[in-house]
């Protein structure tokens, strides 16, 4: 399977978390993506799209840019219309590692949800 548009969604994702761009980082997403992971304290997150944009553009305001670590850990397809992507990104102080799961809708690939875990670095 061709994994060439997923992989050009991946990127967008990556420049739109090293550039703090949440409206970026919206298009990658369906309108109905969930953003789903913990918080430090071990507590459930689970977050709509414009919920995640709208906690990255407060992150953008006190996040300082820091180099750049990104990385596609690998893409599998499970259908035609569906794949799942293990990427890794830096954000802050943190890489995260991301479970970007993918959905193909009216020949539209987009993020219907991401599963995120984070490391101090």
């Amino acid at each position: 399977m061709n994994s060439q548009p997923i992989k050009d969604l991946i990127q967008i994702y990556f420049d739109a978390n090293f550039e703090l761009d949440a409206k970026k980082l919206a298009s990658v997403f369906h309108d109905e993506g969930r953003i789903i992971g913990h918080d430090g304290a071990g507590n459930l997150v689970n977050m709509d799209r414009i919920a995640f944009i709208a906690h990255m553009e407060e992150m953008a305001k006190v996040t300082p840019q820091t180099p750049r670590a990104d990385e596609i850990v690998a893409i599998d397809f499970t259908s035609e219309r569906t794949a799942v992507a293990r990427v890794k990104v830096r954000l802050g102080d943190v890489i995260y590692t991301d479970a970007l799961n993918f959905i193909q809708i009216h020949g539209k690939w987009g993020v219907i949800a991401k599963i995120y875990a984070g490391s101090p670095v």
